[in-house]
């Protein structure tokens, strides 16, 4: 930063990392959805190094959903904890081109919708950081059976078929960020 044309002023911050670049990658393995109430959800997180460089001290966290017990987790390096509802697992580091990956097990309690937030973060610069963050949306239900009606509950006013898909779509209101469309 130029302070004055005889002065400059530089600034170290840990915002920025020193380390050398490192694209991570997030991404889930998610089973056949619906999931029925009452059943485990077992799922895999994996992180994925793009390169160019090795990923120092890799962390990936994840917010445990509401409708749902935590029952375990075991990832293919470091150690996991569970600390303020959220999941924590420190990957260590991970070579360019070499992936970790984390498998999460919950109780599902009662239909619904388990809504949670994954993202890894490392002290290597990440030039994007777009795919650092998935989103986990999971349908606990029964499946309803061939040829039969279900109704469904849904706060919206908008109701649209489109009869190429044939599927309905309906806008959710915005009240939870991990819920709404609108």
């Amino acid at each position: 930063l130029r302070v004055s044309s005889t002065k400059i002023a530089l600034v170290r911050t840990p915002l920025i990392s020193a380390a050398a670049p490192a694209n991570l990658q997030l991404s889930v393995n998610l089973p056949p959805l619906p999931v029925g109430p009452s059943n485990v959800l077992s799922y895999t997180l994996t992180v994925s190094n793009q390169g160019p460089n090795t990923a120092q001290n890799v962390v990936l966290t994840q917010t445990l959903p509401a409708n749902s017990s935590f029952l375990s987790a075991t990832s293919s390096s470091g150690s996991n904890s569970v600390t303020g509802g959220g999941l924590v697992c420190w990957l260590q580091a991970i070579p360019a081109g070499n992936n970790a990956t984390a498998t999460v097990n919950l109780q599902t309690l009662k239909p619904g919708l388990l809504a949670a937030v994954a993202s890894v973060t490392s002290d290597s610069l990440d030039p994007n950081l777009t795919n650092n963050v998935v989103k986990l949306e999971v349908p606990v239900a029964t499946s309803p059976a061939r040829d039969t009606v279900t109704e469904l509950a849904l706060p919206t006013t908008d109701i649209v078929w489109d009869k190429f898909s044939g599927r309905i779509f309906a806008s959710a209101p915005n009240a939870n960020w991990l819920l709404g469309n609108s």
